[in-house]
């Protein structure tokens, strides 16, 4: 099986969607993103900080799990 022209068509505007997404991004209110990017100041400091070790508890355990199993 051989990609047609169709796959690389699809292939080549996904690729262009995913490198267009940040400079779109990059061009809307600064305003926005520091809300979107803080939760609008509404989350608790120590909420913020559960989150932050949780996610790198769960990326740790996750690589030991994969180093234990391959």
């Amino acid at each position: 099986m051989s990609f047609v022209f169709i796959d690389w068509l699809v292939v080549g505007a996904f690729f262009a969607i995913l490198l267009a997404i940040p400079f779109v991004i990059a061009k809307r209110d600064d305003e926005k993103k520091g809300r979107y990017f803080n939760g609008g100041g509404s989350m608790p400091w120590w909420l913020i900080g559960i989150s932050m070790t949780a996610a790198m508890a769960v990326s740790f355990l996750t690589a030991v799990f994969i180093e234990r199993v391959y």
